[in-house]
């Protein structure tokens, strides 16, 4: 339970106390002055419940499950490397993005399950765990479909992942968040994607690389795949090189630093990752 929930049945437990001191033992009548005190602590644990638990939950980080951190472990290279402190900050961040954002899972009748909760979260934290700011607001709400998608903002194509600035809105699609989390290498990771689009509009202060068309002919020679399929697996008819760029700089490491140095130093002097000499298999 978080601690909106217990200050509330604190506040009603004083209630009933008072009330029944004052009907019982004093004056036979509930009415009190001091049932201000119980009162307002409710009003103000209403009011004030999403601050009071984001602050609980930052000064008492929950734990991430095992389950979870395994799922992590098993998956990842980046999550595997990063030394001990910066793991547990991950694991930290990870917790805390999920109780921050409001999930929607699209279609289905039970509620989102928290392991993939924790997959989609994996990603805006790893780009921002440089950061202090991680949340990237005010995009607080995230959907999960189980295909590809039509939108009202996009109604004429299906597509994996959208991101509706308006209403603060992350859209994915679960056939596309799955696969790429498990084989990155051989698949293009929407959310990380999307995540870096975010990143590149709710960060002013993070000065990131310009690019234009002349990006997109040597993608080919990072993966076997470049622009035409990534707009494949997106669903849009256009995809923008600079979120491409990052997502090639965490999957790709080295492999995209060879191809592109000074745009590599350029991201690395922004995320500050350590990439093993080669990763793919």
């Amino acid at each position: 339970m978080k601690l909106s929930g217990y200050l509330y049945i604190v506040a009603v437990v004083l209630l009933g106390s008072i009330i029944f001191y004052e009907y019982v033992y004093s004056s036979g009548n509930w009415i009190s002055p001091y049932l201000v005190i119980p009162v307002a602590l409710g009003i103000g644990t209403y009011v004030l419940s999403p601050q009071i638990d984001w602050w609980h939950s930052k000064r008492f980080p929950p734990q991430l499950e095992e389950k979870v951190v395994q799922i992590f472990e098993n998956n990842s290279v980046y999550y595997q490397n990063l030394p001990t402190e910066k793991k547990k900050l991950f694991n930290e961040r990870v917790c805390l993005f999920i109780e921050a954002k409001g999930w929607q899972y699209i279609g289905m009748q039970e509620e989102m399950p928290y392991d993939l909760k924790a997959i989609v979260a994996f990603e805006p934290i790893r780009l921002t765990l440089s950061q202090n700011n991680f949340l990237m607001k005010p995009f607080d709400r995230i959907a999960v479909y189980q295909n590809p998608f039509i939108s009202p903002n996009i109604p004429e194509r299906y597509h994996s992942s959208e991101i509706f600035a308006e209403d603060g809105i992350v859209l994915f699609s679960l056939k596309h968040i799955l696969p790429a989390f498990r084989e990155p290498h051989q698949y293009f990771n929407v959310v990380l994607y999307e995540y870096a689009k975010i990143m590149a509009m709710t960060y002013p202060d993070i000065i990131f690389p310009t690019l234009d068309d002349s990006f997109w002919p040597d993608l080919y020679k990072v993966a076997n795949y470049g622009k035409r399929e990534i707009m494949g697996a997106v669903g849009l008819p256009d995809v923008e090189p600079l979120p491409v760029a990052i997502h090639h700089y965490f999957i790709y490491g080295k492999y995209f630093e060879s191809e592109y140095p000074e745009l590599y130093n350029e991201l690395q002097s922004i995320f500050e990752i350590y990439h093993l000499p080669y990763q793919l298999p």
